[in-house]
């Protein structure tokens, strides 16, 4: 028994411990379950804007899985760089029922429930707002955030690590002026930009600009520059790389951030040294390490303009027509001529430029070697392994380039500087024209010619002599007394003292007679008109002494009897029949040739045009002034269809001309050789801006086989020029 007992005594106090060491359990459960936190789940941070230095609203959000005890804490530690010391309610939250406080540590926000509300069980969606939290001032990846939930006192009951947030570069609304954006010039830079957080001694900004800036080749000339805001001002110091151009703050002391600074570069700094529509390709304002704060692939820059050559002059070696000679190129350029650069030279429509070889030029000022080549009237010098040609004056040599056939002035030239890309440099678009004589009166200084004079007078008939109808009158007369050569003569004669004048002969050879069949009329005072002439322009003007025809068999008309028959040769005053379409005709005191379309006369614009149609003017009809008043104007004649290529001076593109006036665009300079030739560019002529308008557009040739081509029928510059 006293065993029994003994047992059942020890079994009593097991019982008791084990009582004791389950409550003990139960109790350090009670009052310790949140010993090892767990994770919140689909936890996240979520800055409202990504810039830098930007204030906006940040959401925090996370899941719970554990539930939270009446008097919880929500706990944020935002990464360095984020400022959230200004943040101002209201602060929005969901998921629980309980009102809270917030309070702001370093980088520590701390939300406390105030137990008003109910446990909050798990899982639970909780996400909070939190207004004007302030971005990191530089751009890159943050540190992470913590997010936890955590008792009264402290101890955790869940949390989670969160990602950092990739900060942007600010816009800093950046725009560059200069003041003078012709090539080659020193005017200030002018640069507006935002500045969006402080500045201090060492942060920069660093501008790239276009290839035509020369950048590094210039900033040694510049001291510093500056910069003003309404917040303040600094001194900046200015160095460059390649196109790069870094303003560094060499002032002491902070610039707060401010909108629409202005950043003053002074004097030679950045000057373009070509045409360029191109903007900065990169802007950034960056921190001391180098850590971008603000950022903008594209700044707007002033267009540079091109530039304008100075002491300009084309020289050709002799002022004879017709002749072909070594022409010398003067110019004083503003702006460096690149190693690779070029030299383009445009002559004037009478000049024929087809002869010039790839080594026909030359420029003794500048070092390297030159090709030239042709295009229209361009006449282009290309250099190569040189080095810049610095401003200063120029000198260059065209051979084998072939005066204009026609006496009289050749025309303003163009002289144009380019890169190798063909982006205009410098120019003078009105270099002064010259004079080219006849062949009996030129002179090979030009630069000191006197220009020719032109003189006819006449010797017969007589004064008042006394001529019958079919009477053979010889009219005399010379040419001597100018200094020029006149090659043909016009003559016509006036029963009206000049009113209006009826054709003898028009372009007789200048051997001083030519003897006239008196016509049946009866005029009391005739007298002949003779007009010197070169076949394109009436060189001078003179009238004989009056004579009578016919008047000594009548002094009166009896009209009532007569009967007039006009063929289509008789273009007097009065005549009404008209010529036949397709006949040239031109009027007794005008050089204008028209081509004659039923009722209408065309006018032809130039005789390379007129050319296309005919090889000399013997078949040109001279009428009477006022029996062209039985024509309407008609549009210019353009050049015979087939005949010729087409260009507009200035633009490179070179056109078919086809049927209707169609011009239809060679797309390749292999498919003109394919389908006129390898010297399908002698074809080539020029048609001024001016008559543009006179075309019509066809579709584009870009096949041999959207053509029918007649070799044939084609004409060359050389032979329109030399008819």
């Amino acid at each position: 028994m006293t065993d029994v007992r003994t047992s059942s005594v020890t079994i009593t106090r097991l019982t008791k411990l084990a009582a004791s060491c389950l409550l003990a359990v139960a109790g350090f459960l009670g009052t310790s379950h949140y010993a090892h936190a767990l994770t919140l789940t689909s936890a996240s941070v979520t800055p409202g804007s990504t810039v830098v230095s930007a204030s906006s609203t940040v959401t925090a959000a996370f899941t719970t899985a554990s539930a939270l005890p009446t008097n919880a804490k929500i706990v944020i530690t935002f990464p360095t760089g984020f400022n959230i010391s200004a943040i101002t309610p209201p602060i929005n939250c969901t998921g629980f029922t309980q009102g809270f406080s917030f309070g702001v540590s370093s980088q520590v926000l701390t939300l406390t429930l105030d137990g008003t509300g109910s446990t909050t069980g798990a899982p639970a969606a909780i996400s909070c707002t939190f207004p004007t939290i302030v971005n990191p001032n530089i751009s890159g990846t943050t540190g992470t955030y913590t997010l936890a939930t955590t008792q009264n006192n402290g101890t955790a009951i869940d949390s989670a690590t969160v990602a950092g947030t990739t900060i942007t570069a600010a816009d800093p609304n950046a725009s560059v002026v200069k003041a003078t954006p012709t090539s080659g010039s020193t005017g200030n830079l002018t640069l507006t930009t935002d500045i969006v957080r402080a500045l201090v001694v060492t942060d920069k900004i660093n501008i790239t600009f276009p290839a035509s800036y020369a950048v590094a080749q210039t900033v040694a000339s510049i001291a510093a520059g500056s910069i003003s805001c309404s917040s303040g001002s600094a001194t900046l110091s200015i160095t460059a790389s390649g196109q790069v151009l870094t303003l560094t703050v060499a002032t002491s002391g902070t610039l707060a951030a401010s909108s629409g600074c202005t950043i003053v570069i002074p004097g030679a700094d950045a000057i373009p040294q070509y045409v360029d529509t191109t903007n900065i390709s990169t802007y950034t304002i960056q921190n001391t390490s180098s850590v971008d704060i603000s950022s903008d692939s594209t700044v707007a820059l002033t267009d540079s303009t091109v530039g304008a050559l100075s002491s300009t002059n084309v020289i050709p070696g002799s002022s004879t027509v017709g002749v072909t000679n070594t022409v010398t190129v003067n110019f004083t350029n503003t702006t460096s001529i690149p190693s690779t650069g070029k030299i383009k030279v445009t002559f004037g429509s009478g000049y024929v430029v087809t002869s010039v070889a790839s080594t026909s030029a030359t420029c003794s000022t500048m070092d390297g070697s030159f090709a030239a080549a042709f295009s229209g009237q361009v006449v282009t010098i290309t250099r190569s392994t040189g080095s810049p040609a610095v401003a200063g004056a120029q000198t260059c040599t065209i051979a084998l380039i072939r005066n204009p056939v026609t006496a009289g002035t050749t025309g303003t030239y163009t002289i144009l500087t380019t890169t190798s890309a063909d982006a205009s440099i410098d120019t003078d678009t009105a270099v002064a024209a010259d004079t080219m004589f006849s062949a009996s009166g030129s002179s090979n200084a030009q630069a000191t010619s006197t220009p020719l004079t032109y003189d006819i007078a006449f010797s017969a008939p007589a004064a008042a002599a006394a001529y019958s109808a079919d009477d053979s009158i010889v009219i005399t007369w010379s040419t001597a007394g100018g200094t020029g050569t006149v090659a043909a003569v016009n003559l016509d004669y006036s029963t009206d003292g000049g009113s209006t004048f009826t054709s003898i002969v028009t372009a007789t050879a200048n051997d001083g007679s030519y003897t006239w069949t008196a016509p049946d009329i009866s005029a009391q005072s005739v007298t002949i008109r003779g007009q010197a002439t070169d076949l394109l322009t009436v060189l001078d003007t003179a009238t004989s002494n009056a004579f009578s025809i016919g008047t000594e068999a009548t002094t009166t008309e009896d009209t009532s009897t007569t009967t007039t028959t006009t063929t289509t040769t008789d273009t007097s005053s009065t005549s009404t029949t008209l010529l036949p379409t397709g006949t040239f005709m031109k009027g007794t005191s005008w050089t204008t040739v028209y081509y004659v379309e039923g009722t209408t006369r065309r006018p032809f614009l130039d005789s390379q045009t007129f050319f296309t149609y005919a090889d000399n003017f013997d078949s040109i009809i001279e009428t009477s002034d006022d029996y062209l008043a039985n024509y309407t104007i008609g549009a210019p004649m353009v050049a015979k269809a087939g005949s010729v290529l087409v260009k507009i001076q200035s633009v490179d593109k070179v056109y078919a001309l086809t049927d209707d006036s169609t011009l239809r665009w060679i797309t390749s300079e292999s498919l003109a050789s394919s389908l006129y030739g390898s010297n399908w560019a002698d074809y080539v002529i020029d048609v001024p801006v001016t008559a543009w308008g006179h075309f019509t557009i066809g579709d584009d040739i870009t096949s041999v086989n959207d053509i029918t081509v007649d070799r044939s029928m084609m004409e060359t510059r050389t032979a329109l020029n030399s008819k």
